[in-house]
């Protein structure tokens, strides 16, 4: 055997070894997920404590990693292992049979350990450790595809985040060095501060990068888009903000982003691209009440956002799976109207997206109208302008999956375990009934009540984001192009940087035809059988109920320990 064929094979080996490794990596992120929150709700008082764990035997050049547990920490830990874990399992299928699905685990267990290691550590140093390595494996796995359209976004989400870590810099080492005495220049210091922080949350004039990360694989977007690389900047300013007095220009910046994501994902037609605005528009949402001193409400909108926008990437991303990639909405609606299973999780997000009571996304959406009842009038115009452009392009999503309902009424559905992607969004329902019904959770969070009076508000201004999404369909008709925010948000030179790039734009429009044949031809198919969905359907139901019913029936039962 040659070098060249015995170094082939132990490439071989060692990727079937990745692959056999990080298949039980999803099953011990839930499991120490579950277990946290066990300990928490047990164990952890209810007024709040914070353990500080030094841990000396792992310093490095005299900086020792110190572990903090508090709510803050403990709520971003226990958002990033069960987030995290469905994840990878769903990275498990959909990378199946892909030649580097082994390197594409290594990035994202290595992006999940810096998001830890970010949310776990009590100094600047090591917190800029994980701040850094989330910025760099981003940038990693953005690039996995290889293709024109990766590179390009890859640049733009590398440039625009090393831009906001400068600021990042500047500002602790200055601290580090000059400490407090210089306290005439203090207020440059904060504005650098906040200024870096909503750039990793993507703020304006910082909001591009988030749609152009859209060019990397679907659980990373799902992982990105959730728990970790948007929330980075959430914590970041949460764990070291207080020693901050004024946060007006982070106020500013959050209250820009909402209406600018808000009027994007109104007009946009890529869904994926939708999904990507409404997270900039809930995240602008936490860090604008995180400005105005409401960390418990963001800490409970962040956790709700997160399971429901994590199975909204997910269920996207087995739609696009099956149509071979292809994303327009205008297509991704015959999909929608013959997979029912996945139409009704698509309705029931988009709903939650909403704030429609009852669900995760009415609960927290509900304690921020508290919260803003209770203080100035600026947070609850605020507010109800995020809601009303909330609902309206959740409406908009619903309203383009259903547009051709009746191009086909049925699928050639397989048994329910023939699809891994299937069973991962129902442990993704499964995990999120636990996460939204968890009473002695939630109540360590917030001791917030909701009336009757917020209710009926949430309700009018969820019909009015229904009237102006049906507004914004009757005067933007799919027929035109999507806003690009790059144009509304970005620097000149990304604006350049697209126009000096016009084969980028031809490249898209290659293949439109064969993915549009594709289609239909998967659509024709799918008629052939018309009994098995309503026996699919069923067998959901019977799987699904009781576990539900058993879960929330557990943590009531938490809750009178």
């Amino acid at each position: 055997m040659t070098y060249k064929n015995s170094l082939t094979f132990s490439v071989m080996l060692w990727s079937k070894a990745l692959k056999i490794k990080y298949t039980y990596t999803p099953f011990f992120l839930l499991i120490l997920s579950l277990l946290i929150q066990f300990c928490f709700v047990l164990f952890y008082p209810f007024e709040g404590a914070t353990v500080s764990i030094p841990l000396s035997f792992l310093s490095f050049s005299g900086v020792e990693i110190i572990i903090v547990l508090d709510n803050l920490s403990l709520t971003f830990l226990l958002m990033v292992l069960t987030i995290s874990s469905l994840v990878m399992a769903y990275s498990n299928y959909y990378m199946a049979g892909h030649n580097l699905g082994g390197d594409f685990y290594v990035s994202m267990v290595l992006f999940i350990v810096s998001m830890l290691l970010l949310s776990l550590s009590g100094s600047m140093f090591w917190s800029f450790i994980g701040w850094d390595g989330l910025g760099m494996m981003s940038l990693v796995l953005i690039l996995f595809n290889k293709s024109w359209s990766s590179q390009k976004s890859g640049v733009i989400t590398f440039l625009m985040n090393r831009l906001g870590d400068s600021f990042m810099i500047i500002c602790s080492s200055y601290l580090s060095v000059w400490g407090m005495c210089e306290v005439y220049w203090f207020w440059i210091l904060t504005s650098l501060y906040l200024i870096g922080g909503a750039s990793k949350s993507a703020q304006f004039p910082f909001s591009s990068w988030l749609p152009e990360a859209m060019a990397a694989p679907t659980p990373v977007s799902s992982l990105v888009h959730s728990s970790t690389l948007v929330t980075a900047g959430i914590y970041v300013l949460a764990r070291y903000g207080s020693m901050i007095d004024s946060f007006y220009i982070l106020t500013y910046l959050s209250s820009i982003s909402i209406i600018i994501s808000g009027v994007s994902a109104l007009w946009s037609s890529d869904l994926k691209k939708v999904v990507a605005y409404s997270t900039l528009s809930h995240i602008s949402l936490m860090l604008f009440y995180l400005s105005e001193g409401s960390v418990e409400g963001a800490l409970i909108h962040m956790l709700t956002h997160s399971v429901f926008k994590s199975q909204a990437f997910m269920t996207l991303g087995s739609s696009i799976y099956s149509l071979s990639s292809w994303q327009d909405s205008r297509y991704l609606s015959i999909y929608s109207s013959t997979f029912s299973m996945a139409s009704l999780v698509k309705v029931f997000l988009s709903l939650s997206m909403a704030g429609l009571p009852f669900l995760s996304g009415g609960y927290s959406k509900e304690v921020l109208l508290i919260l803003s009842l209770n203080s100035s009038i600026m947070k609850l115009i605020m507010f109800l302008t995020a809601v009303i452009f909330t609902s309206g392009y959740s409406f908009r999503i619903i309203y383009l999956l259903s547009s051709n309902i009746n191009m086909a009424q049925n699928i050639a559905v397989k048994s329910l375990f023939s699809s891994p992607l299937k069973l991962s969004q129902m442990l993704n329902v499964l995990i999120s009934a636990w996460i939204s019904s968890s009473p002695g959770y939630l109540s360590k969070l917030s001791s917030q009540s909701v009336t009757l009076e917020g209710k009926i508000m949430m309700l009018f201004m969820i019909l009015f984001g229904f009237i102006l999404s049906r507004v914004s369909l009757a005067k933007f008709p799919l027929a035109l192009n999507e806003i690009s925010l790059s144009f509304a948000s970005l620097p000149a030179y990304v604006w350049s940087m697209s126009k000096m790039i016009p084969l980028f734009f031809k490249m898209q429009k290659i293949g439109v035809d064969g993915k549009l044949d594709t289609a239909l031809s998967w659509l024709s198919q799918s008629k052939a059988s018309t009994s098995s969905n309503v026996e699919w359907m069923m067998s959901v139901f019977t799987l699904t109920m009781p576990a539900i019913v058993f879960i929330i029936s557990l943590n009531w039962l938490f809750l009178f320990y």
